[in-house]
């Protein structure tokens, strides 16, 4: 794998958004808040179990009520502060 090959999933719409939103929702978020709040589209869960496997986030659905919840793994909150801090460098 070469230099930058990790980070192309990042390339794909709404990647680095979802992993701000969890960061700025203090890890977690319901999928259902992320469709609202970012995007609802047919692409969304193939995204999310990218991020997953990437080892970024887990996905868990409550047994009673279905709600899936996306939760930051230690490697995927620093992913995210990572973007937050090339987010902050860019704006100036």
């Amino acid at each position: 794998m070469g230099e930058g090959d990790a980070l192309r999933m990042f390339e794909r719409k709404h990647m680095a958004a979802i992993m701000l939103h969890l960061r700025a929702n203090g890890g977690s978020s319901t999928r259902m808040r992320i469709y609202n709040e970012i995007a609802n589209n047919d692409h969304m869960p193939d995204k999310f179990a990218l991020l997953e496997e990437a080892g970024l986030l887990i996905q868990t659905r409550d047994r009673f009520t279905r709600a899936v919840t996306l939760t930051l793994t230690e490697k995927g909150a620093r992913v995210a502060d990572a973007l937050a801090d090339l987010d902050a460098l860019v704006r100036g």
